[in-house]
Protein backbone atom coordinates (compact mmCIF):
# COMPACT_ATOMS: atom_id res chain seq x y z
CA UNK A 1 0.00 0.00 0.00
CA UNK A 2 1.33 3.39 -0.65
CA UNK A 3 0.35 6.61 1.05
CA UNK A 4 0.44 10.04 -1.76
CA UNK A 5 -0.75 12.84 -0.42
CA UNK A 6 -2.87 15.22 -3.25
CA UNK A 7 -4.02 18.56 -1.92
CA UNK A 8 -5.99 18.32 1.45
CA UNK A 9 -7.01 14.70 0.94
CA UNK A 10 -4.96 11.23 0.94
CA UNK A 11 -5.36 8.47 -1.07
CA UNK A 12 -4.94 5.10 -0.48
CA UNK A 13 -3.65 2.86 -3.45
CA UNK A 14 -4.95 -0.32 -2.76
CA UNK A 15 -4.25 -2.68 -6.08
CA UNK A 16 -6.83 -0.55 -8.74
CA UNK A 17 -9.20 1.59 -6.75
CA UNK A 18 -8.40 4.96 -5.22
CA UNK A 19 -9.78 5.51 -1.91
CA UNK A 20 -10.15 9.17 -0.77
CA UNK A 21 -10.74 9.27 2.80
CA UNK A 22 -11.23 12.48 5.31
CA UNK A 23 -8.92 15.57 4.94
CA UNK A 24 -5.87 15.50 6.85
CA UNK A 25 -6.27 17.94 10.37
CA UNK A 26 -3.53 19.95 11.39
CA UNK A 27 -3.82 18.74 15.10
CA UNK A 28 -6.38 17.15 17.01
CA UNK A 29 -7.15 19.96 19.38
CA UNK A 30 -9.99 20.41 22.06
CA UNK A 31 -11.84 22.29 19.19
CA UNK A 32 -11.98 19.64 16.80
CA UNK A 33 -15.79 18.69 15.48
CA UNK A 34 -16.86 15.88 17.46
CA UNK A 35 -17.79 13.67 13.90
CA UNK A 36 -13.25 13.85 13.71
CA UNK A 37 -13.05 11.76 16.79
CA UNK A 38 -16.09 9.57 17.01
CA UNK A 39 -14.20 6.17 18.82
CA UNK A 40 -13.40 9.05 22.07
CA UNK A 41 -17.14 8.72 22.81
CA UNK A 42 -18.74 11.29 24.30
CA UNK A 43 -17.46 14.49 26.17
CA UNK A 44 -15.67 14.07 29.07
CA UNK A 45 -18.14 15.92 31.30
CA UNK A 46 -20.37 13.76 30.83
CA UNK A 47 -18.28 10.67 31.58
CA UNK A 48 -19.31 10.65 34.96
CA UNK A 49 -22.91 11.08 34.11
CA UNK A 50 -23.89 8.37 31.63
CA UNK A 51 -26.94 7.59 30.81
CA UNK A 52 -29.04 5.09 33.32
CA UNK A 53 -28.92 2.17 30.90
CA UNK A 54 -25.18 2.46 29.58
CA UNK A 55 -24.50 2.65 33.75
CA UNK A 56 -26.13 -0.69 34.14
CA UNK A 57 -24.30 -1.73 31.27
CA UNK A 58 -21.28 -0.73 32.71
CA UNK A 59 -22.04 -1.84 36.70
CA UNK A 60 -23.20 -5.37 35.38
CA UNK A 61 -19.44 -6.09 34.16
CA UNK A 62 -18.38 -5.87 37.92
CA UNK A 63 -17.81 -9.32 39.23
CA UNK A 64 -19.26 -9.48 43.02
CA UNK A 65 -17.32 -13.33 43.14
CA UNK A 66 -14.51 -14.92 41.37
CA UNK A 67 -12.11 -11.67 41.20
CA UNK A 68 -8.48 -12.40 40.86
CA UNK A 69 -7.66 -11.28 44.88
CA UNK A 70 -10.84 -13.87 45.94
CA UNK A 71 -8.96 -16.53 43.28
CA UNK A 72 -5.52 -16.02 45.04
CA UNK A 73 -6.54 -16.28 48.26
CA UNK A 74 -8.15 -19.54 47.01
CA UNK A 75 -5.27 -20.49 45.45
CA UNK A 76 -3.11 -19.68 48.73
CA UNK A 77 -5.34 -21.73 50.99
CA UNK A 78 -5.02 -24.73 48.80
CA UNK A 79 -1.54 -24.68 48.49
CA UNK A 80 -1.52 -24.75 52.19
CA UNK A 81 -3.24 -28.07 52.54
CA UNK A 82 -7.17 -26.04 53.56
CA UNK A 83 -9.97 -27.50 52.30
CA UNK A 84 -12.77 -24.95 51.95
CA UNK A 85 -16.40 -24.10 50.40
CA UNK A 86 -17.49 -21.20 48.51
CA UNK A 87 -20.20 -18.87 48.60
CA UNK A 88 -22.47 -20.71 51.00
CA UNK A 89 -25.77 -19.17 50.32
CA UNK A 90 -27.12 -20.47 53.62
CA UNK A 91 -24.95 -18.43 56.07
CA UNK A 92 -25.27 -14.56 56.34
CA UNK A 93 -23.92 -12.73 53.60
CA UNK A 94 -22.94 -15.36 51.48
CA UNK A 95 -18.91 -15.64 52.59
CA UNK A 96 -16.66 -16.03 49.75
CA UNK A 97 -14.70 -18.66 51.60
CA UNK A 98 -15.84 -21.49 54.22
CA UNK A 99 -13.67 -23.75 56.47
CA UNK A 100 -16.47 -25.85 58.32
CA UNK A 101 -14.03 -27.91 60.35
CA UNK A 102 -12.90 -24.48 62.19
CA UNK A 103 -15.91 -22.65 61.75
CA UNK A 104 -14.22 -19.89 59.46
CA UNK A 105 -16.11 -17.51 56.94
CA UNK A 106 -13.37 -15.42 54.85
CA UNK A 107 -14.97 -12.15 53.43
CA UNK A 108 -12.65 -11.08 50.14
CA UNK A 109 -13.41 -7.21 50.24
CA UNK A 110 -12.66 -4.67 47.25
CA UNK A 111 -11.53 -1.52 49.09
CA UNK A 112 -13.46 0.84 47.01
CA UNK A 113 -16.74 -1.19 46.99
CA UNK A 114 -16.72 -1.96 51.03
CA UNK A 115 -15.39 1.33 51.69
CA UNK A 116 -11.79 0.13 53.04
CA UNK A 117 -10.71 3.49 56.06
CA UNK A 118 -7.98 4.49 55.82
CA UNK A 119 -6.79 2.74 52.46
CA UNK A 120 -6.53 5.24 49.17
CA UNK A 121 -8.54 2.62 47.18
CA UNK A 122 -11.47 3.31 49.75
CA UNK A 123 -11.93 6.81 48.77
CA UNK A 124 -14.82 8.47 47.40
CA UNK A 125 -14.67 9.75 44.15
CA UNK A 126 -14.74 13.45 43.34
CA UNK A 127 -17.45 13.46 41.37
CA UNK A 128 -21.46 12.77 42.48
CA UNK A 129 -20.15 12.00 45.75
CA UNK A 130 -23.82 12.06 47.61
CA UNK A 131 -24.76 8.95 45.68
CA UNK A 132 -21.69 6.99 46.13
CA UNK A 133 -21.49 7.90 49.69
CA UNK A 134 -25.15 6.28 49.95
CA UNK A 135 -24.49 3.57 48.16
CA UNK A 136 -21.46 2.36 49.21
CA UNK A 137 -22.77 3.60 52.72
CA UNK A 138 -25.51 0.64 52.45
CA UNK A 139 -22.57 -1.88 51.45
CA UNK A 140 -20.43 -1.46 54.95
CA UNK A 141 -23.77 -1.25 56.88
CA UNK A 142 -24.58 -4.51 55.09
CA UNK A 143 -21.40 -5.92 55.67
CA UNK A 144 -21.70 -5.15 59.06
CA UNK A 145 -25.30 -7.33 59.61
CA UNK A 146 -23.66 -10.03 58.02
CA UNK A 147 -20.44 -10.43 60.20
CA UNK A 148 -22.49 -9.44 63.42
CA UNK A 149 -25.31 -12.90 62.05
CA UNK A 150 -22.11 -14.97 61.91
CA UNK A 151 -20.82 -14.42 65.43
CA UNK A 152 -23.99 -15.50 66.85
CA UNK A 153 -24.31 -18.35 64.89
CA UNK A 154 -20.97 -19.14 66.19
CA UNK A 155 -18.99 -18.45 63.16
CA UNK A 156 -15.13 -16.68 62.91
CA UNK A 157 -15.10 -13.83 60.78
CA UNK A 158 -12.39 -12.72 59.01
CA UNK A 159 -12.09 -9.70 56.20
CA UNK A 160 -9.17 -10.40 53.23
CA UNK A 161 -9.06 -6.78 51.37
CA UNK A 162 -8.00 -6.44 48.25
CA UNK A 163 -4.66 -4.39 48.80
CA UNK A 164 -3.38 -6.99 50.99
CA UNK A 165 -3.47 -9.57 48.68
CA UNK A 166 -0.89 -7.64 46.21
CA UNK A 167 1.46 -7.71 49.34
CA UNK A 168 2.31 -11.75 50.12
CA UNK A 169 4.00 -10.14 53.79
CA UNK A 170 0.83 -8.53 54.48
CA UNK A 171 -1.77 -11.51 53.27
CA UNK A 172 -0.04 -13.88 55.70
CA UNK A 173 -0.16 -12.04 58.31
CA UNK A 174 -3.95 -11.39 57.83
CA UNK A 175 -4.55 -15.03 56.78
CA UNK A 176 -2.47 -16.36 60.04
CA UNK A 177 -4.93 -14.55 62.63
CA UNK A 178 -7.03 -16.86 62.13
CA UNK A 179 -4.53 -19.56 60.32
CA UNK A 180 -2.02 -21.18 61.71
CA UNK A 181 1.20 -19.15 59.88
CA UNK A 182 3.84 -22.01 58.97
CA UNK A 183 1.72 -23.44 55.93
CA UNK A 184 0.35 -20.35 54.49
CA UNK A 185 4.36 -19.36 54.12
CA UNK A 186 4.99 -22.34 52.65
CA UNK A 187 2.15 -21.93 50.59
CA UNK A 188 2.81 -18.27 49.58
CA UNK A 189 6.94 -18.89 49.08
CA UNK A 190 6.27 -19.46 45.38
CA UNK A 191 4.34 -16.77 44.84
CA UNK A 192 6.79 -14.35 46.55
CA UNK A 193 9.60 -15.64 44.38
CA UNK A 194 7.27 -15.20 41.01
CA UNK A 195 6.41 -11.65 42.21
CA UNK A 196 10.49 -10.69 42.23
CA UNK A 197 10.93 -11.97 39.00
CA UNK A 198 12.01 -15.69 39.16
CA UNK A 199 10.93 -19.73 39.71
CA UNK A 200 12.60 -20.79 43.51
CA UNK A 201 15.18 -22.90 42.20
CA UNK A 202 15.71 -21.64 39.20
CA UNK A 203 19.07 -20.54 37.42
CA UNK A 204 19.31 -17.73 35.70
CA UNK A 205 20.26 -18.12 32.51
CA UNK A 206 18.39 -21.34 31.85
CA UNK A 207 14.50 -21.80 30.69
Amino acid sequence: MRVEKESQYVVLRKRRNDVPVAPMQQSCSAAAPEEFMPELGPPIDHVDDPPSARRSALMSRIRTRDTKPEKLVRSVLHRAGFRFRLHRRDLPGSPDLVLPARRLAIFVHGCFWHRHAGCSRGALPRTRRLFWDEKLSRNVERDRRATMRLVELGWNVLVVWGCEVAQPGILVARLAEVLPREPLERALAPLSARKKGGRPGAKRGTR
